[in-house]
């Protein structure tokens, strides 16, 4: 639950009068939950004219989306560190957990995380190619050596 700095000031001032949920959907290796985030509304007691207040939802990488951070970042190990294709994803997820999320979905959240860890790329690569001598290992992991 998150209240709004002023009520968390002088909560004896402030009357709840209701409140606002946000729900995401997360993944645990294993399973999928719902992650609810109540926003309480408050009223100052005595000012019939004031506008009620409500705390601000925390960021989040996209605005009216329902993927948790944990959610998108199983989708993303799962594609490049585990090679599942999204397609397969979809179908895990449909048989092992009885949810459905479309491939096209899974798509735009890749590019989602592609967009946010630009950044980052960026400093990598830069880093990477300003050294003289760049050096790479081509050599197979787990593979019999001849």
């Amino acid at each position: 639950m998150i209240d709004p700095p002023e009520v968390l000031a002088d909560p004896e001032k402030w009357r709840r009068i209701g409140e606002e949920i946000s729900e995401r959907l997360d993944f645990e290796p294993g399973r999928f939950f719902r992650r609810l985030l109540v926003r309480p509304k408050y009223v100052l007691i005595g000012d019939k004219e004031a506008a009620p207040v409500i705390a601000s939802l925390p960021e989040c990488l996209q605005e009216r989306g329902i993927a948790a951070p944990g959610l998108l970042a199983t989708v993303a190990v799962s594609k490049y560190c585990d090679h599942l294709p999204l397609y397969r994803q979809e179908m895990i997820f449909k048989t092992r957990h009885g949810v459905s999320l479309p491939r096209s979905t899974l798509a735009r959240w890749m590019e989602l995380i592609a967009f946010r860890l630009q950044p980052i790329y960026e400093i990598i690569r830069t880093t990477v190619m300003d050294n003289k001598y760049v050096q790479i290992d081509e050599r197979r992991r787990g593979a019999a050596a001849t």
